[in-house]
């Protein structure tokens, strides 16, 4: 297996879900996702060096998808999260509840996400991919002394807007 396959199957999955929390749009995210990894292509093939290069592929997706967002100029508004249209659908099933319950929970976060600062939302999504504040401080170009503050007060901010729709942050 080559070094660009197996970095690859390593990273695609948490790149994309970097990109579509980033973007709010599956599509977009796929094209910043396959635009990343044609930069990595690129670079291993002009020879150069990646020290770190799952940090290096977080800060290249980050900036697609920061390009992206300026580009389409589109933020999802919290106020598009209709829980009356979702909870309107019938469930026919108590397995039908569960996963419209997530679906709920999982558009209210997207929403919360996209009203929020571009660096703030790829923090959140870089503490639930598990990252070390070095690779958040890399990835985003904040201070490394300063990731853990901005993070901090992007988990307040997202438990303020959780609380406010009835839900609890754990």
């Amino acid at each position: 297996m080559s070094p660009f396959d197996s970095l690859y199957n390593q990273h695609y999955n948490r790149l994309r879900r970097l990109a579509v929390r980033m973007v709010g749009n599956e599509e977009n995210a796929d094209d910043i996702v396959q635009d990343t990894f044609l930069v990595l292509y690129e670079a291993l093939d002009k020879g150069t060096t990646i020290e770190y290069p799952g940090t290096w592929l977080y800060k290249v997706t980050y900036n697609k998808s920061l390009d992206c967002l300026h580009r389409k100029k589109r933020l999802l508004p919290l106020e598009t999260v209709n829980r009356s249209t979702i909870e309107s659908r019938e469930a026919s099933s108590e397995e039908d509840t569960t996963n419209l319950e997530k679906k709920e929970q999982e558009a209210l976060i997207n929403a919360i996400l996209a009203s929020m600062k571009p660096r703030e939302r790829a923090l959140l999504v870089l503490y639930s991919e598990q990252c070390s504040y070095k690779e958040m401080a890399e990835t985003t170009g904040l201070r490394f002394a300063s990731v853990g503050k901005t993070l901090s007060r992007a988990l307040d901010a997202l438990e303020k807007q959780l609380k406010q729709h009835g839900y609890e942050a754990y």
